[in-house]
């Protein structure tokens, strides 16, 4: 009998992309609504395409293409981490030995360069008794010390008496400001803490209860506490581009110069359009997608461009968006998959 040539709906689109890309999108942002036929909208006889039709689909195409190649340099992007809720006397769980207190957090750096850490509040503020004693503030990436700083103590508490308080302890929080580091790409742990130190290495009661008419009233760690969220702001001074999982995806080899990106090119094609088309992928089908490739490397954007070109002639490809009754050159007819491998 008669078999329809079927098209991937919405959901299917969708589906493929974040599978073959990493690439999630509101399919309902982008294409336009499937006919259901007695409740199910993937009947292959009710998915027509008109050249409106298609044209949505090849914009579609090329917002998926400018998301998953990206751009070759990192935008400056901003991150904000709540303190800690837990007791900022002792030590916390999970933190390096040696440590009070603090918060830990992991981020996903999307490139190598320079990225500037800000501690916000460490409890300078209208009685800042964590200026009475001196402790040493410390910022690890990846248990790696990266900033080490000392506050507290004779100098700080009288610079925070003539200051008039809270103003002064303002002033001091400048030593915590845009504090620079150097981070490599990718998903690192990061630890704000304070080292510990002896409760009697001096005279002054650093912590304790004291008497009153007979009741035992609570005393105050007389040390910095992390009151404050943390702020991130990078990269800055970007050495690579940036790093996101549909890159890493897509960019399965990365030319080292201007005479190794056509072969690269090729390369990626191969892989792409094999896993899209979901079939084995011949010399013609590769050539086809490398004019695509071609014209966008000509442009200023070269590589990147190129690529961007390519993904978007793959996802707009009748080999892509229909399945179904596939004839193969040797005249035989044969049945490409009816699923998507996801």
């Amino acid at each position: 009998g008669h078999v329809p040539v079927e098209r991937l709906n919405r959901t299917e689109y969708a589906n493929a992309v974040k599978d073959l890309l990493a690439v999630e999108i509101d399919p309902n942002q982008y294409l336009p609504a499937d006919i259901a036929v007695e409740g199910f909208n993937n009947i292959a006889a009710a998915l027509t395409v008109s050249p409106a039709f298609l044209e949505q689909y090849i914009n579609a195409a090329r917002v998926v293409a400018r998301i998953a190649v990206g751009k070759p340099e990192a935008d400056l992007v901003k991150a904000s981490f709540p303190p800690p809720t837990g007791n900022q006397d002792v030590y916390v769980d999970g933190m390096p030995p040696g440590t009070r207190g603090g918060t830990r957090f992991e981020y996903l750096f999307p490139a190598d360069g320079e990225y500037r850490f800000t501690i916000t509040d460490l409890d300078f503020g209208l009685y800042p008794r964590g200026v009475e004693n001196e402790t040493t503030v410390v910022v690890l990436v990846d248990r790696k010390e990266v900033f080490r700083q000392k506050v507290g103590g004779d100098a700080d508490r009288e610079f925070v008496d003539r200051g008039g308080g809270a103003p002064a302890g303002e002033k001091l929080m400048e030593r915590f400001a845009n504090i620079p580091v150097q981070v490599t790409a990718g998903v690192h742990e990061v630890v704000v803490t304070f080292i510990e130190r002896s409760r009697v290495a001096t005279d002054d009661p650093v912590a304790g209860g004291t008497q009153y008419h007979g009741f035992l009233i609570k005393g105050y760690l007389r040390l910095p506490r992390l009151m404050g969220s943390i702020k991130l702001v990078g990269p800055y001074a970007a050495t690579g581009p940036t790093r996101t999982p549909s890159r890493e995806k897509l960019l399965i080899c990365k030319p080292e110069g201007p005479e190794q990106e056509r072969a690269c090119a090729q390369r990626i094609t191969t892989d792409l359009a094999g896993r899209a088309f979901r079939r084995p992928i011949t010399k013609d089908d590769v050539a086809g997608l490398m004019a695509f490739y071609d014209e966008g490397h000509e442009g200023p954007g070269g590589f990147n461009a190129g690529i961007e070109q390519l993904v978007t002639a793959v996802l707009a490809s009748p080999d892509f968006l229909y399945r179904g009754i596939a004839q193969p050159k040797d005249g035989k007819e044969f049945h490409a998959l009816s699923d998507l491998e996801l």
